[in-house]
């Protein structure tokens, strides 16, 4: 069932606030690639995030 968004201009991105997005975030020393959700204050490994497997850590 498609998300009815009448916001202007993002035709074909409804969806996009519903799924983890893949960034660069700050680990310890360094950075590390992660899926974060959307409210942006959790995250998980890539690599966990793409066999389905571990829980979202929190910032």
């Amino acid at each position: 069932m498609p998300i009815d968004d009448d916001v202007p201009g993002q035709q074909g991105q409804e969806y996009l606030g519903l799924y983890p997005a893949i960034e660069r975030v700050p680990a310890g020393s360094g950075f590390m690639t992660a899926a974060v959700e959307p409210g942006g204050f959790h995250r998980m490994p890539v690599a966990e995030f793409g066999r389905g497997l571990g829980q979202l850590y929190g910032f």
